[in-house]
């Protein structure tokens, strides 16, 4: 996996700490955020609520799911502003994972709802934050929640012929998203495609290739290697 170099020939702070959260290398992640948070708060903001996740998903226990909770109110308390919508998105993605790994699917579906209202309201190329990493992660919630919407719609029976061509439009749109100032950003991309295909398309297949290439990419993430072989479960069924 290649990583983006400073002047110094080091990896970038942003480009370690996705790696490491992702490889589930955790000690020195909640000090290289506090470093990060001086210079690049958005970017912060989004990295420790991803490293929260894994953290919580890696080890669930009152503690991590605490830390978590705490970690999702506080951009939500941060959003009452309307003129945060960008957090917004941030706190839904976030708050979709929860509810489904808690399987409570009505509050899912409501926030799966609510997303889309922030997405009607933030168009991609209205996105004025300069950092190149929280534009693309921006744009990858965007059509994520694109894909939830009309997959929902897909499972109301509704038109759906063209709501699976739209579904697969914004999949395929992720699949080409390119980031060339922090090709690490490939990491985030791959997970949130192997998740999107194997709940949301069923396209195991697809997203058992997504998990193997995270696999090599961080080698020590079990729960990769976990999702390879569901995988290898469904593609028998």
């Amino acid at each position: 996996m290649l990583l983006t170099y400073n002047l110094h020939g080091q990896p970038s702070q942003i480009d370690v700490i996705i790696k490491k959260t992702y490889n589930q290398d955790f000690a020195e992640i909640p000090g290289l955020i506090e470093n990060l948070k001086r210079t690049s708060d958005k970017v912060s903001e989004y990295l420790e609520i991803d490293y929260l996740w894994w953290r919580m998903i890696s080890d669930f226990s009152q503690s991590t799911e605490k830390l978590f909770q705490i970690a999702l109110d506080k951009i939500r308390n941060e959003t009452n502003d309307e003129g945060d919508n960008y957090s917004k998105l941030f706190y839904f993605i976030y708050q979709i994972r929860y509810e489904h790994l808690k399987q409570h699917e009505f509050s899912k579906y409501i926030s799966v709802l609510k997303l889309h209202f922030y997405l009607e309201r933030i168009k991609a190329e209205d996105i004025k934050y300069s950092n190149a990493l929280v534009r693309s992660l921006l744009e990858l919630i965007e059509q994520s929640g694109i894909i939830m919407k009309y997959s929902l719609l897909l499972d109301a029976g509704i038109n759906s012929a063209y709501n699976k061509s739209k579904l697969q439009s914004s999949l395929t749109r992720i699949e080409n998203m390119k980031n060339s100032e922090y090709l690490s950003f490939d990491i985030i991309k791959l997970y949130y495609l192997g998740k999107l295909y194997f709940n949301i398309d069923k396209n195991y297949t697809k997203a058992k290739e997504k998990f193997i290439e995270l696999s090599i990419i961080c080698p020590d993430n079990k729960i990769f290697r976990d999702l390879i072989e569901e995988c290898n479960k469904k593609c028998v069924e």
